[in-house]
């Protein structure tokens, strides 16, 4: 009798360790299956960075040409100045613009 009781607490131990296992491996599969999904999104975020990295790159590249080609014809514009002058003082211009 004391046997047939250690063998039903065994069976009863082994059916609540399967169960313990079967529920570990689906959070194990659960965690698998987000790692890769997150993988994936960071792989699409590098890949999205990157592009946008070589779009800034290319803007700066294209304003330093373009400081460089507006120095290289930089000369006296009179005109150009006393425009300027005139505009800010007129009464309808915003402060901020007056101010620049």
């Amino acid at each position: 009798e004391l046997l047939q009781m250690a063998t039903s607490k065994l069976d009863s131990d082994v059916k609540d360790l399967g169960a313990t296992i079967a529920e570990l491996q689906n959070t194990v599969g659960e965690h698998a299956a987000n790692q890769k999904a997150q993988t994936a999104q960071r792989e699409k975020d590098h890949a999205d960075f990157l592009a946008e990295s070589k779009d800034y790159e290319e803007s700066v590249d294209a304003l330093e040409r373009a400081i460089f080609v507006l120095e290289k014809h930089n000369y006296n514009r009179g005109a150009t100045e006393a425009a300027l002058v005139q505009l800010s003082t007129r009464a309808d211009l915003p402060e901020k613009a007056k101010n620049m």
